[in-house]
């Protein structure tokens, strides 16, 4: 008797495990509908959002179609950036060489908070021209991402001739730091918060690494 019991507590958890994702399914679908229509703007926002709460990569085409629209882009860059995974960071990265202004702006701190490796190439030549108009971004994304080729690549610009380049990379570095430490790579963690405590940078700019070394070590 114990047994069926057991057995129909497993099937009933089943049966609502499947309700659910039935459930989510029905509603990206509604949702898409939403984002495809003429409803009002409003909508279309909280449309996003929900998307990225619940959301698959089935949704990911209709909100990286709105990446360069004037009022839904940032809402689209979170709902790209809720759902995840390899289909949202591709549709981000495919879209930076069509964004201009804030929105290659947006698009370049999403794929940071994606941590997406596969980003660095594309994010290298923006985060080596200051006219890119996302310069500091762009290296502040690699120092999330905080994979070898970015770190190799912020300690370059640390190493620069560019004196606000250097400032803008130590911040990177700080943050590749922070990333190194908590995946356990103390020694390296150690190695980037040297760089900047000696890079030449402002002294105010070197604190945080004074800060971070100490405590690595």
């Amino acid at each position: 008797m114990r047994n069926h019991w057991i057995l129909a507590i497993l099937l009933a958890g089943s049966v609502s495990a499947a309700a659910a994702a039935e459930s989510n399914s029905q509603k990206t679908d509604r949702l898409l509908r939403v984002l495809q229509s003429d409803a009002p703007m409003f909508d279309k926002a909280r449309a996003c959002q929900q998307l990225g709460e619940i959301g698959t990569a089935k949704a990911v085409p209709a909100l990286a179609r709105l990446l360069d629209d004037e009022h839904l882009a940032a809402y689209a860059r979170s709902g790209l950036e809720g759902i995840g995974g390899p289909e949202a960071a591709e549709a981000l990265r495919n879209a930076l060489a069509q964004l201009r202004g804030t929105r290659r702006v947006g698009a370049v701190n999403s794929l940071g908070e994606l941590r997406d490796v596969r980003s660095v190439d594309a994010l290298t030549p923006l985060a080596l021209d200051p006219a890119s108009g996302a310069s500091a971004e762009a290296l502040l994304a690699l120092g999330r991402i905080a994979n070898e080729p970015a770190v190799a690549l912020l300690r370059r610009v640390l190493a620069g001739n560019d004196p606000t380049q250097r400032i803008h990379g130590a911040a990177a570095c700080l943050l590749a730091a922070e990333r190194q430490l908590s995946d356990g790579n103390a020694k390296a963690a150690v190695a980037l918060y040297d760089a900047v405590r000696t890079a030449d940078i402002p002294p105010i700019n070197r604190i945080g690494a004074t800060r971070g070394a100490i405590l690595a070590r």
